[in-house]
């Protein structure tokens, strides 16, 4: 995998935003990371905020460029959420991924992901961010719109963020290589088997209209599918999950 470039940020608006906006002066041949102490203006997907307090959590983004796969790139932020996973799950915490960038403990939320394409010369340029909560407290959780946890409320300690910080690069690296060369089918299995989805009902906003449908898991292209109500079978690679039971 290509080597490692890092910009260490004590205070930015967002790691993204700024892999965007310096994209020009990276080394198109390096895996570059950035991270913040802080983020001012975090933000997921759909513009959404990401709380962001100065010290406490891992703010990163992976900027990559790939070259033209024959594969989707769609299934990037599911990568990216198992190996996350496999970092968390090493510490001894059972972890839920839900479709499509977000990872769950127990019902709450401790991770969400961001992925960012742009089409370029090589092939794809890749921006890839994540937010997970590590030492925040009770009291700095419960500032947040949805129910939220940390590796801090989750195990009782604290923990270095340099440390979990290089873990899921690593294991990123590693499973970005195998995702560049073989695509999604050896991530199928065990995003499935994470899936926080399971045997639930979900609900979808498509923007003009709302449906339900049972999971029915994920394809090779990263897309979610339902069975809806009249027994058809669709696959869909956007909309916003509003609820599931």
């Amino acid at each position: 995998m290509k080597t490692s470039i890092y910009h260490h940020l004590e205070s930015i608006d967002s790691t993204q935003a700024f892999a965007r906006a310096n994209r020009s002066s990276f080394d198109p041949k390096a895996f570059t990371v950035i991270t913040s102490k802080e983020q001012t203006k975090g933000r997921g997907r759909l513009s959404r905020s990401w709380y962001s307090p100065k010290g406490t959590n891992l703010y990163t983004t992976y900027s990559f460029t790939l070259p033209k796969l024959e594969h989707s790139l769609n299934p990037l932020t599911l990568v990216l959420a198992l190996s996350i996973s496999e970092v968390l799950q090493k510490l001894g915490l059972t972890v839920q991924i839900k479709w499509p960038n977000d990872l769950y403990i127990h019902s709450k939320k401790i991770s969400g992901i961001l992925a960012e394409v742009e089409a370029c010369a090589e092939g794809s340029q890749v921006y890839l961010g994540f937010g997970l909560n590590i030492n925040m407290t009770a009291n700095e959780l419960q500032t947040q719109k949805f129910k939220a946890t940390s590796l801090l409320m989750e195990t009782g300690k604290k923990w270095s963020l340099q440390v979990l910080s290089s873990a899921i690069e690593n294991a990123f690296k590693r499973d970005l290589s195998i995702f560049i060369e073989k695509g999604f089918s050896p991530f199928h299995k065990p995003f499935e088997e994470l899936s926080f989805f399971q045997s639930k009902v979900v609900k979808l906003d498509l923007g003009n209209e709302v449906i339900a449908g049972n999971y029915k898991g994920v394809n090779e292209e990263g897309a979610l599918i339902l069975e809806l109500p009249d027994s058809q079978v669709k696959a869909f690679l956007s909309g916003e999950v509003i609820g599931w039971e």
